[in-house]
């Protein structure tokens, strides 16, 4: 039931890429003007999303090794700084998608592809339990060298949902990214 729950929480975001081809195909249909400032709106929107990520989902280095403890310390070390200079590389590329450069609207695109290549490797199981495991129990504040027995099959269903989740979440953010920044009315600001 709670795996229903999600996904039907997670439906209004799934269907924001319809929702914006509706957009656009509207916008197409009444010769409406894309205003540049309207880019600069999404792009802030972007940078104040990536700056929560990167505050509530990555510098809290004690949380990462809680998250990710099942890997050796130098290879968390190593996925933290990943994760950190990813996410300076997506506000570096917002930022200067504000200043409409071509170059980094490129490398937005660039980046969110690769992000979506890479889900899985963002948001593994083992990580999403350890995650819900940190921020709802005490457990969290004692010693990082065991795997806690949240693995069992009674959480299968309940941990399946919140990756379902997140992977629609970020799914639909790379498709309105791909798809804004792609478009050709989008496209003729950036120089």
């Amino acid at each position: 039931m709670l795996v229903l729950a999600n996904i039907i929480y997670s439906l209004p975001i799934g269907l924001m890429p319809l929702l914006l081809r509706n957009f656009i195909k509207y916008l197409e249909s009444h010769e409406i003007k894309v205003i540049p400032w309207v880019i600069n709106i999404v792009g802030l929107a972007l940078i104040i999303d990536t700056l929560l990520e990167l505050t509530y989902g990555v510098l809290d280095y004690k949380a990462y090794q809680f998250m990710f403890q099942w890997l050796t310390p130098p290879i968390i070390l190593l996925r933290y700084c990943i994760s950190v200079i990813w996410r300076c590389a997506f506000i570096l590329a917002l930022t200067g998608v504000c200043l409409r450069k071509e170059i980094f609207r490129k490398s937005l695109i660039v980046l969110t592809g690769l992000e979506v290549a890479i889900l899985f490797w963002k948001h593994p199981y083992q990580a999403i339990i350890n995650a819900h495991v940190y921020t709802h129990s005490n457990l969290a504040y004692s010693s990082y060298a065991f795997l806690l027995p949240w693995s069992s099959q009674q959480y299968y269903p309940f941990i399946i949902s919140i990756m379902v989740e997140l992977f629609v979440i970020d799914l639909t953010k790379a498709f309105l990214i791909l798809s804004f920044f792609s478009y050709p009315k989008v496209r003729k600001f950036f120089k």
